[in-house]
């Protein structure tokens, strides 16, 4: 059976990092370091004795495959292949040596017989017993195959899920549990896409650590990607940026620096920058000046929302955007303004953008872009680096609205 398995939603994730939770944090960057892919292969050498152990098997007296056999055959000879597989190898190698044991008992029963019958035509009175017929030798053969094949069904099997549980730090999963989980079943079972990976693309890599691009290189064998990310769009300060490391499994690897912003304007993109430390980009555009208010509570922020959502509207602004720094806020503006403007409340990944203004979290609105942006920020602090507003400002392209409130 398949174990159950409790899954975090990556917003509750990132919800729960953000508010403070140390433990998952702690889990989830022992989750992204070498040491656990290390710990992984730990886990398959372990299996290669504990999960096939190896016996002698026999079959009618005859030696079909001497536990030494087996050992050498799982730890050596088969090594360079994934560990169900490699069992799965042994298996049919045992099967063979079976059928042949077994054909020639099958060959002796039938002579047995047909020498029986040539001595009965020849006139011959024997004496040998022959209350056993020929069927019933073969039945009795049948039966042995049947119960030497039960020794060795267990070869090739295994719950990935289960194996892997067995090894996880948490008793739940998270999407940083992901890339150990795949890691490991490549280990053991290989992971075979039934098509060609020339070139990859991947977008949005300031998020991904380095057993990230280990694993997509280990199951694609791919060698050649273009990886774009931005270091400033990282909701969780890990240890390490995966794709500043990919010297350590890439060759040749090239690195551009990209300093000009081709989405907002020079006005959105100078604010933006505010919130960073020693870096700024260029804009190739000028536009409307980014207005800043501050408010005492959400209601007052929800009045002025409307207001400049409705200005907005007014100006012909298409796509519009509502960004809080986390869900409980946007949560508490959606009680708020469900009845003012009309708007899509998005709560998870899997939200439907189905209209042209949305209410959304900043992890949500990562990788998106709207004409304007309404920025609802209940942390007035000033201190630098705010990712998270540097991510809230970056998303608008031509009018930023900023509302600050401390409650």
């Amino acid at each position: 059976d398949e174990p159950h398995l409790d899954l975090l939603p990556q917003e509750d994730f990132i919800e729960a990092i953000s508010t403070g939770d140390q433990e998952l944090f702690q889990d989830a960057q022992y989750k992204r370091s070498a040491k656990c892919l290390e710990r992984m292969d730990q886990v398959v050498k372990n299996l290669e004795t504990s999960l096939y152990k190896a016996r002698d098997l026999e079959f009618l007296g005859q030696t079909i495959m001497s536990k030494q056999e087996m050992e050498q055959s799982m730890t050596k000879d088969f090594a360079y292949m994934p560990l169900m597989p490699r069992a799965m190898r042994i298996k049919r190698v045992i099967i063979n040596r079976l059928r042949n044991a077994r054909n020639e008992k099958l060959y002796d029963i039938n002579k047995k017989y047909q020498d029986l019958e040539n001595r009965i035509s020849a006139g011959e009175v024997l004496n040998e017993d022959t209350s056993i017929s020929r069927w019933e030798e073969i039945r009795n053969l049948v039966r042995q195959v049947m119960e030497f094949r039960e020794q060795i069904t267990y070869l090739g099997k295994g719950n990935i899920r289960r194996l892997y549980m067995a090894q996880n730090t948490m008793r739940i999963l998270t999407h940083e549990d992901l890339v150990p989980m795949l890691y490991l079943k490549n280990r053991l079972e290989g992971i075979k896409l039934g098509f060609e990976v020339r070139y990859l693309v991947i977008d949005e890599a300031q998020d991904l650590s380095l057993n990230h691009f280990k694993v997509l290189k280990d199951i694609t064998k791919c060698h050649n990607a273009t990886i774009v990310g931005d270091l400033n769009q990282r909701l969780i300060q890990w240890d390490e940026a995966g794709f500043l490391q990919l010297e350590e499994i890439y060759n040749d690897v090239t690195t551009f620096q990209l300093n000009k912003s081709y989405r907002s304007t020079d006005e959105i993109v100078k604010y933006a920058d505010g919130f960073l430390k020693g870096t700024s980009a260029e804009s190739l555009r000028s536009g409307d000046p980014v207005e800043v208010e501050e408010t005492k509570n959400l209601k007052t922020a929800a009045v002025l929302i409307k207001e400049r959502y409705e200005q907005m509207k007014k100006d012909g602004v298409e796509s519009i955007a509502i960004i809080t720094r986390n869900l409980d806020t946007a949560q508490d503006l959606n009680n708020l303004l469900k009845d003012e403007i009309y708007y899509k409340f998005i709560r998870t990944q899997d939200g439907i953008y189905s209209t042209n203004t949305l209410l959304l979290s900043a992890f949500l609105a990562k990788g998106l872009e709207f004409d304007g942006v309404i920025m609802v920020d209940t942390h007035r602090d000033r201190e630098k680096p705010d990712l998270v507003k540097y991510i809230m400002s970056t998303r608008a392209l031509h009018r930023l609205h900023v509302i600050e409130t401390t409650a």
